[in-house]
């Protein structure tokens, strides 16, 4: 492990027992630039993964054994949208942090079991460290190991939404998906990943109640 990695590792997780360092080749957006990944454990036992590009921290990710290590917002939150957690098997419990991006997130991913049709559905939410919903969807997100947001999607977002914080970042079926806050909204702010020179592909986010929808809008409707 290049010896700047290991100062930044100690200094950010100080004895974490490392399991396994790796450098990859295989470049998200084909950008050229090298990732060494850090497999470790904190001091509870928790997998921990810390990323570097070309040397340089860029995420980590926890993952947690149980529902009950999340914090105080997030498993309140949680509660509120899945009232009944027993009947539900966890997949993922991730705390992410993400460079660009300030503050902790957390993605859970689970299967509910429903007894009638005697099958499992797939769902993911997404909450913020205060215990924002960001994103609730049902399927399943793509691995925050193995993609990254990008200095120039932050770029753009700041460009044009003036203001906006930027809480988390996701893969989301092929998508760099940024989750913000912009004028007390949640956004979706989406860029196609498919692409090395990825462009932004939309916006997504629900209108306050009661907003007009314009006429040439519901003339698109069939009823």
């Amino acid at each position: 492990m290049p010896e700047v990695i290991a100062k930044d590792f100690n200094n950010r997780y100080g004895t974490n027992n490392i399991e396994q360092v790796y450098t990859g080749t295989e470049f998200y957006r084909h950008t050229g630039q090298q990732e060494t990944f850090v497999h470790c454990k904190d001091k509870a036992g928790n997998e921990l993964l810390v990323v570097y590009v070309d040397n340089v921290w860029n995420r980590s990710m926890l993952t947690l054994s149980d529902i009950n290590k999340l914090p105080d917002n997030v498993r309140q939150r949680l509660s509120r949208e899945l009232p009944d957690t027993d009947n539900c098997e966890f997949w993922r419990i991730n705390e992410i942090t993400q460079a660009c991006i300030s503050g902790k997130y957390y993605e859970l991913c689970y299967l509910v079991q429903d007894s009638s049709m005697d099958k499992s559905w797939v769902h993911t939410l997404v909450i913020d460290s205060e215990g924002t919903l960001l994103k609730s969807c049902d399927y399943e997100l793509n691995n925050n190991a193995y993609v990254r947001p990008f200095t120039a999607d932050i770029d753009w977002i700041t460009e044009h939404y003036k203001g906006a914080r930027v809480l988390a970042y996701i893969n989301d079926l092929g998508f760099d998906s940024y989750l913000i806050m912009h004028d007390g909204v949640i956004k979706s702010v989406s860029f196609d990943s498919n692409h090395p020179d990825a462009k932004w592909e939309e916006t997504r986010y629900a209108l306050p109640e009661g907003t007009t929808v314009p006429s040439r809008v519901l003339d698109t409707f069939t009823y």
